[in-house]
């Protein structure tokens, strides 16, 4: 097993743990656990995970090199790559900005943080990256969302020591890409597992308000160009997205 890999029993949130102890741990090496007390999403949801089902991971970057805005690609990425590694006979998708799916199920899901010193540098960000391995369909029952998992999609377990291992080697593999290639080496295969182009989309913003548009590109700076029902043309940075059945 790797000695990159910090494996704790029970935490509050990876995520939490990681931004409070980055000092001390190593560069490039991820916190991973089975349980998590107060795991957190997007948007400020609880990310809710029985005990021992799933992997529930941060990954640490100290003194980034590149634009943190583009993290989440590193994440989603990787994320993608893991899944389709443990179960390549299932179709996994990137919906923007962060989530991975199967069909029209969530099965990841990535949300990322950073620490900044008083004058303004960036420490440290990380990459939170929640796996949905091996929950029964009884549990994924309580979730708020449709969502799905490994085991609910294959009938079979997950060895989840062994799925962080290749999580972190793809985590690594695209921390190298965007480090090294640059951002637009990350961008082209990022924007190709997206599947939003072409379609129409229900969008609920920041401010709560939703509505229905269609999506005609996603730029390199991660936004959305899209069209309404108005025809106004406009960007789009961020939101909750979903598929709408209005063509």
């Amino acid at each position: 097993m790797s000695n990159n890999i910090c494996w704790l029993d029970e935490i509050d949130s990876t995520n939490k743990y990681a931004l409070r102890n980055f000092k001390t741990l190593k560069n490039k090496s991820l916190v991973a656990t089975k349980k998590q007390t107060k795991g957190a999403g997007r948007l400020g949801r609880m990310w809710i995970s029985p005990q021992g089902v799933n992997l529930c991971s941060t990954y640490i970057i100290k003194e980034p090199t590149f634009n943190i805005l583009k993290t989440s690609w590193i994440g989603g990425l990787a994320a993608l790559n893991t899944l389709r590694k443990i179960a390549p006979d299932l179709s996994f998708w990137l919906k923007w900005p962060n989530d991975i799916y199967v069909e029209k199920k969530k099965i990841a899901g990535v949300l990322c943080e950073s620490v900044i010193s008083s004058s303004g540098k960036i420490d440290c960000v990380v990459i939170g990256i929640g796996l949905n391995l091996n929950m029964s369909k009884e549990q994924l029952l309580n979730l708020d969302k449709p969502a799905t998992s490994v085991l609910a999609e294959k009938n079979s377990k997950i060895n989840i020591k062994n799925t962080a291992e290749i999580l972190l080697n793809n985590l690594n593999k695209f921390e190298k890409m965007i480090s090294t290639e640059g951002e637009n080496a990350i961008y082209k295969i990022w924007k190709s597992e997206n599947k939003l182009i072409g379609k129409n989309i229900n969008i609920i913003s920041n401010n709560n308000k939703q509505e229905e548009v269609k999506v005609l590109d996603i730029k390199e700076s991660g936004e959305l160009y899209i069209i309404d029902k108005n025809s106004n043309f406009r960007n789009i940075f961020s939101g909750d997205v979903s598929i709408s059945k209005f063509q």
